[in-house]
């Protein structure tokens, strides 16, 4: 029998035990608009987003759609969205989740995985407009 300690459990089994930290999410929200009206623009209109522990998504759809609609109604012409979370977790329930809740997905909207964790180093340096 192989040690699955310290790997996520499959299947939604996080988003449907994670009513706290959705209702945290939610109360941020605002806070997540004027942090994306208030961020300064690259001058080529790409603006990258880190989301952080995004674990299996469902917590993460509705701030990175707050961010990403209001960095496109600012002008962004390319919104890339960083989605991260340790490489055991479960990928493939992130990766239905987002593409079913993903409502500002566009031809100028990207999102990509990165299974390492945020303690490290992510993305350029100076390249985030928002986390």
């Amino acid at each position: 029998m192989s040690d699955t300690s310290g790997t996520m459990a499959a299947d939604g089994y996080y988003a449907h035990h994670s009513d706290p930290q959705h209702r945290a999410a939610q109360r941020g929200l605002d806070l997540i608009r004027a942090a994306a009206a208030g961020v300064s623009l690259p001058s080529d209109g790409t603006a990258l987003i880190a989301d952080l522990g995004t674990a299996e998504g469902a917590n993460s759809i509705e701030p990175i759609d707050a961010a990403l609609a209001e960095l496109s109604r600012r002008g962004a012409t390319d919104l890339l969205v960083v989605h991260s979370d340790l490489a055991s977790g479960d990928w493939t329930t992130f990766f239905t989740t987002v593409d079913a809740g993903d409502k500002t997905s566009s031809d100028n909207s990207f999102h990509v995985a990165s299974g390492r964790s945020f303690y490290g180093c992510l993305v350029p340096q100076d390249s985030l407009a928002l986390a």
